[in-house]
């Protein structure tokens, strides 16, 4: 897995990290750490990389992310309008830090959301 880290992560803050795995043709994008204004920018290059790839299935693993703003919800929705209908982008929520806030904005409506990496991929 290819892993980079953003800048920022400042004083409480954990540092954003963004590891990309292949798995047959379909792409899993591991996010950790805070994602917020400061370090949007690192996720969507990150994802935008991977959509390039134009694979069946881009997974967008929230798991392991410990703020999730409204910056990354841009993103989200984002991703999903570049990759059109060449890639099925699914994103990857079960933890209230993550999956409340698509759930207020009623992205849960807009996004394919899973509750496993499994999940996501197998369906």
């Amino acid at each position: 897995m290819a892993e980079h880290g953003a800048p920022g992560g400042g004083p409480g803050r954990e540092q954003l990290r963004v590891g990309v795995d292949v798995v047959d043709r379909e792409v899993v994008v591991r996010v950790a750490g805070d994602v917020d204004l400061e370090s949007a920018t690192h996720l969507e290059q990150a994802l935008t990389e991977s959509a390039e790839r134009i694979p069946p299935v881009l997974v967008v693993d929230l798991t392991g992310v410990e703020y999730f703003g409204s910056a990354g919800m841009r993103v989200l929705v984002g991703l999903q309008q570049r990759c059109g209908d060449a890639t099925r982008v699914r994103v990857v929520a079960s933890d209230q830090r993550v999956l409340r806030p698509l759930e207020i904005t009623g992205l849960t409506e807009v996004l394919d959301v899973r509750p496993t990496v499994a999940e996501a991929l197998h369906s």
